[in-house]
């Protein structure tokens, strides 16, 4: 895929001041073109602002976007009216309206990427823009890569962030996208289900982000096209045919670990390397010996202490971890290390302003890196080791980090807890019992040696398809520091079952004393606890119904229309409830703008929990609208339930008539109203991007293509032998690459209805 790297200009030339599209956009332009709110490639992590301040900030950037939105459409409109003495001029007003409203959709994408898929620009409209101007647009491409995950903290506050990225392989080595979910239906759980997966996805692209908005647009590429489980909630099959459920791959292994220690150029790293090299590989209180108590050595750490080097930032810089990292590899190679060498690499920095304490690769291809500004403590640098291993945080309901029996809560010197252990396959078979009915179980302490015994019950807990683990904790090794909390009580955690997933500790129980969980029909009692084993009891009467807010999206999230003329959208309804829920009939309403008429095909709809239909919905602004982009509702209600509502666009662009000419040349020359079509179409390769590694398998070559009297066909070509034609929008032909591997070169050429012709072309790797 293509980055572009364009500066913004801070202020606009003096011809672009007197013309008269200016005073229509000059507002919202230099709002646009006011210092950033927040810096593109920044992931610092700032105090967690209030509910209030953050729809504030959100409702500005919003309002910025749409309004340069707005004047594009007007800029639009002057430059395909324009004579051809004026049309160049018209083009560089264009992309200067263009620059503004991209930095304005950058900001906006991390605090609402929904909303900036609604306010992005129809392909119809894309193609129309001066090439210049529409190389800086937003445009709708399909990628294949692996999803990656980073997670910032702050362990102080107790608040952390969660990235993700999808790595795309290239000629030169891979490439990072930040990568943005949109479907507001999408469950963190579903996102973190991606992580590690090599996944195919239709994303809309902005600059270095993809933003999906269906979870349906994501397919598990190394299961032929399948669906990943992103809208179920499935994540793997078992690695265990003696484990009636998921598991995760286990965990194993020594970690040749590389740890750089760097000053900033303002501020020093507070300890020497020989006590970071004991907090991190030595045999006592150290990140090494949590990882390897919990895993009963299955886990270990050896490596390097190097440093301390000085990198170029100070503790008060852009928060740009990534630059330091790489600073402090390229000292650290400067010395005579090579960090390719090493599975993990933990970069110890002085304390900083950036409010985060650790950041770390949520699994990934090794190296995975991390990044730590407190070099003394080895529960911190074995929670972020442990992020680098898939596992994800130790929570309570109320608490990111709440969970202080284990070392992924805030930063515990314990042993990991049962959920923990169990996914990463630190017990044998028959220490896990999985039950599915009443009955009693005596469990041995989780931290005792493996003698065959039951340590962990695990329960499905149906109503969202989790798991209750049961263990005993007792004072054994680091577990002499649990706290009274958890020591000699019952715990009881949920999650998925499958890594990277959050642990949450529902309840501890002492002797005698019972959790309940009335929607699943499930009691779990400490019936006895002694010394090192424990009697527990399990109480099964049958799920309840769950009532859930459904799910609601609308697609596309963008389109265009002209004044009078009707647009189709698809609403998509998705029951929530529980799987012991009857039908439900859940009914549609719909919000639109004055002058705006619509309509739905029906008003209702059943649905049994678990399953989603569409609907389509009509939607025709009046014949008097003018051009804009105006936002639509509609939300979906049922007996007994919440609502819920989504938003999509219509973006009205009504042609004056009065331009004969095409809205795709460069701007550098173009006819005067009423001349016959003498300009060729726009086209562009969606996908594959230039410099793209494909698999030898066949696959979907596709492009945009656009022209004012009508695309009559696009022609693709590999290697300058054609391989397909396509004659409607969106352009598609399917090509088996296993005939082609090694480097090759996709031509695309469009024709017009009036036999122009213009070509585009892209090279890519089939490996």
């Amino acid at each position: 895929m293509r980055k572009n790297r364009v500066q913004l200009n801070h202020g606009y030339p003096r011809r672009f001041q007197n013309t008269p599209i200016a005073a229509a956009v000059t507002a919202a332009v230099l709002v646009a073109l006011s210092p950033a709110l927040h810096a593109q490639n920044s992931h610092s992590h700032a105090p967690a602002a209030t509910s209030a301040a953050q729809q504030s900030h959100r409702a500005e950037l919003d309002k910025k976007a749409t309004d340069l939105g707005n004047g594009l459409l007007r800029g639009m409109k002057a430059f395909e009216n324009a004579s051809s003495d004026k049309r160049s001029q018209r083009a560089s007003e264009v992309l200067q309206i263009v620059q503004a409203r991209r930095q304005a959709l950058l900001e906006l994408v991390e605090a609402d990427p929904g909303r900036v898929l609604a306010l992005a620009l129809p392909p119809e409209l894309r193609a129309r823009l001066p090439q210049q101007a529409r190389d800086l647009v937003e445009q709708r491409v399909e990628a294949e890569g692996v999803v990656a995950a980073m997670i910032l903290e702050n362990h102080e506050r107790g608040v952390s962030k969660q990235a993700y990225f999808l790595e795309v392989d290239g000629r030169s080595g891979n490439r990072h996208y930040n990568l943005h979910w949109a479907d507001t239906g999408m469950s963190e759980r579903q996102q973190e289900a991606l992580v590690n997966k090599r996944v195919r996805l239709k994303a809309m692209q902005l600059n270095g982000h993809l933003i999906v908005g269906n979870h349906n647009e994501v397919e598990d590429a190394a299961l032929g096209g399948k669906k990943t489980g992103a809208g179920s909630g499935s994540t793997q099959t078992s690695t265990s045919t003696t484990d009636a459920y998921a598991t995760s791959p286990a965990v194993s292994g020594d970690q040749k670990t590389l740890v750089i220690v760097a000053n900033f150029s303002d501020k020093g790293v507070g300890c020497s390397v020989d006590a970071v090299r004991n907090t991190v590989f030595g045999t006592s209180k150290s990140a090494n010996q949590i990882l390897r108590e919990s895993s009963r050595n299955a886990v270990s750490l050896s490596g390097d202490v190097v440093g301390p080097f000085s990198i170029p930032y100070s503790s008060t810089s852009t928060c740009d971890y990534r630059s330091w990292g790489a600073a402090a590899d390229a000292a650290a190679k400067a010395a005579g290390i090579d960090p390719s060498r090493y599975t993990r690499i933990s970069y110890a920095l002085p304390p900083n302003s950036c409010g985060w304490g650790g950041i770390a690769n949520l699994g990934g291809t090794p190296p995975t890196r991390s990044w730590i500004a407190y070099c003394a403590y080895p529960a911190i640098f074995a929670h972020e080791i442990g992020h680098n291993l898939s596992f994800h945080h130790a929570s309570t309901p109320s608490s990111e980090y709440g969970d202080l029996s284990d070392p992924m809560g805030n930063n515990a010197i314990v042993q990991s807890n049962g959920s923990n252990k169990s996914m990463a396959g630190w017990l044998s078979p028959g220490n896990v019992v999985d039950a599915s009915s009443s009955g009693s179980y005596t469990l041995s302490a989780l931290a005792a040696p493996d003698n065959g015994s039951a340590q962990v019950i695990r329960l499905r807990k149906t109503d969202t398809n989790e798991f209750y683990y049961v263990s005993l904790r007792q004072g054994i090794d680091l577990d002499a520091n649990l706290s009274s909390t958890y020591r000699d009580r019952i715990s009881i955690h949920t999650s998925s079952g499958v890594m990277p997933v959050k642990t949450v500790l529902r309840s501890t129980l002492g002797a005698g004393q019972s959790f309940q969980d009335s929607v699943n029909g499930i009691t779990i009692t400490a019936q006895s606890i002694s010394s090192g084993s424990a009697m527990v009891s399990l109480q099964t009467s049958g799920a309840a119904c769950s009532a859930a807010s459904p799910g609601v999206s609308v697609g596309p999230s963008s389109q265009t229309t002209s004044a009078g003329a009707t647009a189709g959208y698809s609403v998509t309804i998705t029951n929530n409830d529980s799987s012991v829920c009857g039908n439900t009939s859940f009914s549609v309403a719909q919000s639109l703008p004055a002058g705006f008429s619509g309509s739905f095909s029906t008003s209702s709809i059943q649905l049994s929990p678990g399953a989603s239909a569409s609907i389509p919905w009509s939607v025709t602004p009046g014949t008097t609208i003018a051009d804009g982009i105006y936002a639509l509702k509609v939300s979906t209600s049922a007996s007994g339930h919440s609502s819920a509502t989504a938003s999509a666009s219509l973006q009205v662009y009504t042609q004056d008539g009065t331009s004969g000419t095409s809205g795709g040349s460069t701007g550098s020359s173009g006819g005067t109203s009423g001349t016959s079509d003498a300009l060729p179409p726009t086209v562009t390769v969606t996908w594959p991007q230039d410099g793209d590694v494909l698999p030898a398998r066949p696959i979907s070559l596709a492009a945009s293509a656009y022209d004012g009297s009508g695309v009559a066909r696009v022609d693709f070509l590999v290697n300058g032998t054609l391989v397909g034609s396509s004659t409607t929008a969106p352009y598609q032909v399917r090509w088996n690459a296993k005939k082609s591997t090694g480097s090759n070169t996709l031509t695309l050429r469009a024709t017009d209805t009036a036999g122009n012709a213009a070509e585009a072309s892209v090279r890519f790797t089939v490996k």
